[in-house]
């Protein structure tokens, strides 16, 4: 009796109106299998306080599809989570919140006074979670997170095998991480709001990623180790920060920034590597550094107190920096043979060197006041 009765208050304070948990799991082996799994919360203003939802799909086997949706109020939290064992499977994971953590001020009755309302006073707010594994060939992942701030939204992707897509967009205070292993690997990354944080990973042959950032206090890492890598990252906000690292051969890297106090650093270690880094506003800095034969750097600047930096060793090296604006500064080193740098600075009080040591070099450096 005593047991059941536990149970019993167990089960009554867990689907009680301020404690609302949903908690729902999809386990599917087979082919051409289709898991939806939706959930929604309490929306009144007290019901929903601490409620939350988690889900967790499993699937093995071929042609699959996995869908988690979110809907969390007030205060709660979602947590999705899903594995896929085989080929052509597909995860969406749709997460929407509104809060995340606080406390209620009961209310009551004080004779002569009146009657007082029960009051909820958020600490924290909102918090979504997503984790997605496949394994297999042709497997796509879609990940689309939303909410307010706070904690915001995490999502960590990995994914195992041939021909791998991975898609995030997150809308708050966000970070993600993502990682594929394979060949013919794709990963784009949309975030916007204030301290996002993208790292991804690829490993392999054919690697793409595209990388979104729009607010303030924004990273963006990528590392891509393999052949013909190429990597995108945009940033539009103040004070972002951008780490590209390539290893292989036919590597590929573009950054462009818009706003205030960015960073972006580019590192390249192999063959035929290009590296375009475009910055517009004050306060920005740029560093590339290249290693290997045949690499072609470029960085343009345009605004107040920009600063490139360029450091090539290898032979048939090309640096590029063009700056516009005032305050400006351009350095670049170059170690090898055949190497060549060209420097040009536009407007007033901006500042350049360039030193090169090897055979059959060639820099040039062209500066005007206007």
């Amino acid at each position: 009796m005593r047991t059941l009765l536990l149970a019993g208050t167990a089960l009554a304070f867990v689907a009680s109106p301020a404690q609302a948990f949903n908690v729902g799991v999809i386990g599917q082996f087979g082919n051409n299998n289709n898991g939806p799994l939706n959930q929604l919360d309490a929306p009144p203003l007290l019901g929903a306080d601490t409620s939350g939802n988690v889900g967790a799909g499993v699937s093995v086997g071929n042609n699959n599809n996995l869908q988690i949706r979110q809907r969390a109020n007030y205060w709660s939290l979602n947590t999705a989570s899903g594995v896929q064992f085989g080929n052509n499977n597909t995860q969406i994971t749709d997460q929407e919140t509104s809060a995340g953590f606080g406390i209620v001020i009961p209310g009551g009755c004080i004779p002569f006074l009146g009657c007082f309302p029960s009051v909820p006073i958020p600490l924290d707010v909102h918090s979504n979670t997503a984790y997605t594994v496949q394994l297999g060939d042709n497997n796509f992942s879609y990940t689309y997170q939303r909410g307010g701030g706070g904690p915001g939204n995490y999502s960590g992707t990995l994914q195992v095998g041939f021909a791998n897509g991975n898609a995030v967009f997150q809308v708050g205070a966000n970070s993600q991480d993502t990682v594929q292993l394979g060949f013919l690997n794709g990963s784009v990354t949309g975030q916007f709001g204030e301290s996002n944080r993208s790292e991804t990973f690829q490993l392999g042959v054919l690697n793409g990623q595209i990388t979104l950032q729009g607010g303030d206090f924004n990273r963006a890492g990528t590392t891509q180790v393999g052949v013909l890598n190429a990597s995108a990252t945009l940033q539009d906000g103040a004070f972002n920060e951008s780490d590209t690292n390539q290893a292989g051969v036919f590597n590929g890297s573009l950054t462009s920034q818009i706003g205030v106090g960015h960073d972006a650093t580019t590192t390249q270690v192999g063959l035929l590597n290009g590296s375009q880094t475009d910055q517009v506003g004050f306060n920005n800095e740029a560093n590339t550094a290249q290693y290997g034969a045949v690499n072609r750097s470029r960085t343009d600047q345009v605004g107040v107190n920009n600063t490139a930096d360029t450091l090539q060793v290898g032979t048939f090296n090309r640096s590029g920096v063009n700056q516009n604006g005032t305050n400006n500064a351009a350095s670049v080193n170059q170690f090898g043979n055949g190497n060549d740098s060209i420097v040009a600075q536009s407007n007033s009080s901006n500042w350049a060197a360039v030193g090169q040591v090897g055979n059959g070099n060639s820099a040039t450096i062209t500066q005007s006041n206007w």
